[in-house]
C-alpha cells in the first residue's frame, strides 16, 4: 500500500513547484517531523535510516489527513462555516496546478453544490501558495460582480494576501468578505485580522508516523499493513466572525 503524507510546504520562490518539486518538499517535511519524533522518544535516527524506515512506510502504511477521497474533509468544514456565517457568494482563491489543489476546488464545487450554491468560473481564480499570489488574485476577485462575501483560500498565505488585498479596497473582513485560509501557520492568530483557518494536524502526522517508524524498527517481524487517518479541525478566528 502506498503512502502519502499531506503536508503544506512553502517555498520563497515566486514560481509555483513542479510536482517532482513538491513531493521532494512533502518528504523532506515528513523527514523532519520523523527526526524530532522520533529522537524525543530516545532514539536518535541517522539520514539514512530515515530515508530506509520512510520508504518501509510508504509501502505498508497509509497517513493521511482526509485530503482525498472522502477527503474533502478540509474544505467541506471551511465552505460550511462560510454559509454558516451567512456567505451565499463563495469563491475560492486556488492553488498551483497540483493534485492537493485539485482535491480543494473539487471538495469547493462539491460542498456548494450540497448546499444549492453556484459556483461560476469568475469566482475560481488561481492564487497559487504565497501571499504575494493571493493579494494579486483577491484584486482581480474583487472586480467580480456580485461580489464575493466570502472566499476560502488554497492555505494561509494565499489567506493573508487576500486580506491584504481586501482591506486595501476599504472593505471590511469579515464584514464585507470573510475569509478562510488552511493550514494554521504559527502566525496565523497574531496578524491584525486573525485568520480562521483549517488545521491539518500536520504535527499529528508527524507523530503517527514516527510511532510507524519505531514499530517497524524495533520489529523482529514484518508489521501489519495500517491505515492511519487524521482528521483536520477548523479554527475559527477573527477573519469569520462577523458582529451583524
Amino acid at each position: 500500500m502506498v503512502t502519502r503524507t499531506v503536508a503544506t510546504a512553502k517555498s520563497p520562490n515566486e514560481t509555483a513547484p513542479t510536482r517532482s518539486e513538491a513531493v521532494a518538499m512533502d518528504a523532506a517535511a515528513r523527514r523532519d517531523f520523523l527526526a524530532k519524533a522520533t529522537f524525543s522518544r530516545g532514539r536518535r535516527l541517522l539520514p539514512h535510516q530515515i530515508k530506509q524506515a520512510l520508504f518501509a512506510i510508504e509501502r505498508r502504511h497509509t497517513i493521511n489527513s482526509s485530503e482525498t477521497g472522502c477527503g474533502k474533509t478540509l474544505v467541506a468544514l471551511a465552505t460550511r462555516h462560510l454559509i454558516e456565517q451567512g456567505c451565499c457568494h463563495i469563491a475560492h482563491l486556488r492553488g498551483p496546478e497540483l493534485g492537493i489543489a485539485d482535491d480543494r476546488l473539487a471538495g469547493y464545487r462539491q460542498a456548494l453544490k450540497k448546499n444549492g450554491i453556484t459556483s461560476p468560473a469568475r469566482y475560481i481564480v488561481p492564487a497559487r501558495y504565497l501571499d504575494t499570489t493571493g493579494y494579486s488574485a483577491m484584486r482581480k476577485l474583487l472586480e467580480a460582480t456580485p461580489r464575493p462575501d466570502g472566499v476560502f483560500c488554497y492555505n494561509d498565505p494565499v489567506a493573508i494576501g487576500a486580506i491584504k488585498a481586501i482591506c486595501e479596497a476599504r472593505l471590511r473582513v469579515p464584514d464585507d468578505i470573510a475569509v478562510v485560509g488552511a493550514g494554521n501557520v504559527h502566525y496565523s492568530d497574531v496578524l491584525a485580522v486573525p485568520l480562521t483557518t483549517v488545521d491539518q494536524n500536520t504535527e499529528t502526522i508527524g507523530k503517527q508516523a514516527a510511532e510507524l517508524l519505531l514499530e517497524q524498527i524495533n520489529a523482529n517481524q514484518k508489521t501489519r499493513v495500517r491505515r492511519v487517518l487524521v482528521t483536520p479541525k477548523l479554527v475559527v478566528r477573527q477573519s469569520t466572525q462577523r458582529t451583524d
